[in-house]
């Protein structure tokens, strides 16, 4: 219900309180609960929710703080 403007929706829990979201898509082809890979197709990119044409729109949440993920990134290296 709370992401109704952001159309279909995936959030990945990371574990450690770290979530990607993954908003806008066309499609989603996981299941809830189910363990993902990294480089595994979860969805494709859309317009669903309140778009302005198809795009994907990444988050990602530390400690429920939206963090900038080129930082993230970085320090992960």
């Amino acid at each position: 219900e709370g992401f109704r403007l952001h159309g279909q929706t995936i959030i990945i829990d990371h574990g450690q309180g770290v979530c990607t979201l993954y908003l806008h898509l066309s499609k989603i082809l996981v299941k809830p609960d189910q363990a993902v890979k990294r480089g595994e197709l979860i969805g494709r990119v859309g317009e669903t929710g309140v778009a302005t044409g198809p795009h994907l729109h990444y988050a990602l949440y530390v400690a429920d703080t939206a963090v900038d993920p080129a930082w993230w990134e970085k320090q992960a290296r």
